[in-house]
């Protein structure tokens, strides 16, 4: 019993000195942007992801302490080389925390609490597609396939939060960005493939796309459709329906042309 009380007592030391440890360089890199530069890369994401993964029974302010550090990253040429570098690495732990996220249903996410990791995990990710060969940014999602569904059902939790809580509509801007990005690579890697390269993909790399398809439940297929094209993006349009008529996904379709 006296070894076990101690073993715990090591790990909350450990857990603690980790996440000071990252408070401070948080602190540090978003005061000096020349300390940013040289500090964001590949080693010291690294240690991040350890650090984290020693601390993955912690939440609330200690991981959006990390989540803050990593948008950081996303600031500056290394990090973003780090990120891209690590990329499946670095997203099955946004996985993690966009899951807790979405045990809620969409209207009753608290987006009050997990607001400013969201504000840093989602420009995180688009930095990180904006920087890949469309091919490789339509692949990413692999090493968690939750992801996009999970930013699908945040997407539609904030559309339907947001008359009563008007700080979703910053998530939404940032998840339009996104949605936008990603649908513009899909569109560049299909355009590429012939048919019987194409139809497999429904099963693989664009899975979330076809369940999308199928979905009956929460409005998805709609809080998907409406957060692409919300700010009338006329190239985003032709690229959803493009990639709509490639994949045979006629409800997404008829969500794209019927949008108001």
């Amino acid at each position: 019993m006296v070894f076990f009380h101690g073993y715990i007592l090591s790990i909350l030391l450990i857990a603690t000195l980790l996440i000071g440890t990252v408070r401070l360089i948080d602190v540090i890199t978003r005061e000096d942007d020349s300390l940013a530069e040289v500090w964001c890369g590949d080693r010291l994401l690294t240690a991040i992801l350890i650090a984290q993964h020693q601390m993955k029974w912690l939440h609330g302010s200690e991981v959006e302490i990390i989540h803050r550090l990593l948008y950081t990253f996303s600031s500056n040429v290394n990090g973003v080389s780090a990120l891209v570098n690590s990329f499946s690495e670095v997203l099955p732990t946004f996985g993690v925390y966009l899951r807790k996220v979405c045990e809620d249903a969409p209207h009753l996410i608290h987006f009050v609490t997990y607001y400013n990791s969201l504000r840093a995990i989602i420009p995180i990710i688009d930095v990180v597609i904006a920087s890949l060969p469309c091919m490789d940014a339509m692949c990413c999602y692999l090493s968690d396939p939750h992801i996009l569904p999970c930013l699908i059902h945040i997407a539609c939790g904030c559309q339907k939060q947001k008359s009563e809580l008007p700080l979703v509509r910053g998530i939404l801007a940032d998840l339009n960005v996104l949605f936008k990005d990603i649908i513009k690579s899909v569109s560049s890697c299909l355009e590429t493939m012939d048919d019987s390269n194409i139809a497999p993909l429904t099963t693989g790399e664009l899975q979330w796309l076809a369940n999308l398809e199928n979905d009956d439940q929460f409005g998805f297929r709609e809080a998907f459709t409406n957060c692409c094209l919300n700010d009338g993006d006329s190239e985003t349009k032709a690229c959803l329906i493009s990639v709509c008529n490639q994949l045979k996904l006629p409800r997404i379709l008829e969500s794209v042309t019927t949008d108001g």
